[in-house]
């Protein structure tokens, strides 16, 4: 029995819809390199898919703020170096200072130079950097310290979210670093051995040594303080960077398409169709002089 047409052209619209589907799925993955390209593809791996990428955009969140807080823990801990050696030449000022050989004038000048170093502390001690002033606890707006020394900062933590549920404090403490909240006040200490100096005064060069030794020491642990800070940034990095890689990867698992199984699948559709509509025409074509 005859097979009516309007079956004929219902089986072909039919295989040739099937056939382009498959072909535009085909080449959806092969343009995106995806193999799920909308939810309706695969709809538990786009949910999952999703969930992964917005975990991936927080974990470069939480990137962004370990860089800005490692640009200004690094800058931090340079500052008390310097201030470290700042205060290494003023313990061998005094020193030289102590010794009863020393002329008044030759002290003078050496009170000239303790000044100079004092003004140079008071600018590291104000130093900012791109979030901010580096010392002033969470005022990071405030110049921490006036030329008198004065403290206009505080030792509240400035808490950065570094990684999920993992909140650290980022700020140097200027009050441990630069004040008698750390042992003794280092512009005081330097004040007491520029006036020593000036004066001539022997004894009291002598009695200021171990206060710019402690000075020294307080600076060296806030130093230390910074490298600690860098540490825990390096390893919270290091968190998120194997983190990251498992991310990724299991996004890849679910989502990516493989590029040589999905070209092939596109080449084979294309033969598939020119094949189909090859038959579909001579087909038609002969049904036109059935009798």
């Amino acid at each position: 029995m005859r097979v009516p047409d309007s079956a004929n052209y219902s089986a072909i619209s039919a295989n040739l819809a099937s056939l382009t589907a498959r072909h535009a799925k085909a080449a959806a993955e092969v343009s995106s390199g995806y193999r799920v390209t909308s939810p309706s593809t695969d709809p538990r791996a786009a949910a999952e898919i999703a969930k992964l990428r917005h975990a991936v955009s927080r974990a470069e969140g939480f990137r962004s703020n370990i860089g800005a807080a490692r640009g200004d823990a690094e800058l931090a801990e340079g500052v008390l170096s310097e201030a470290s050696a700042l205060f290494e030449r003023a313990q061998e000022l005094a020193v030289q200072g102590a010794n009863g050989t020393l002329s008044a004038s030759e002290r003078a000048s050496m009170a000239i130079e303790i000044s100079g170093l004092r003004d140079q502390l008071v600018s590291m001690a104000n130093t900012r950097g791109p979030n901010g002033f580096l010392f002033s606890g969470s005022a990071t707006d405030t110049v921490p310290f006036a030329n008198t020394g004065a403290f206009a900062g505080n030792s509240d933590p400035h808490n950065v979210e570094l990684g999920t549920n993992h909140v650290v404090n980022v700020a140097i403490d200027g009050a441990k670093a630069f004040t008698a909240a750390g042992g003794v006040n280092p512009f005081d200490v330097l004040d007491a051995l520029a006036t020593a100096l000036s004066t001539n005064d022997q004894a009291a060069v002598i009695a200021t040594l171990d206060n710019i030794r402690n000075a020294h020491s307080q600076i060296v642990r806030s130093r230390a303080d910074a490298g600690l800070l860098l540490d825990r940034l390096s390893i919270s990095e290091s968190a998120l960077d194997q983190g990251d890689v498992a991310l990724k990867t299991r996004k890849a698992v679910l989502g990516e398409a493989d590029a040589s199984e999905a070209m092939s699948e596109l080449v084979s559709v294309q033969n598939a169709i020119e094949q189909s509509l090859a038959v579909a025409k001579r087909n038609l074509s002969l049904r036109r002089f059935e009798p």
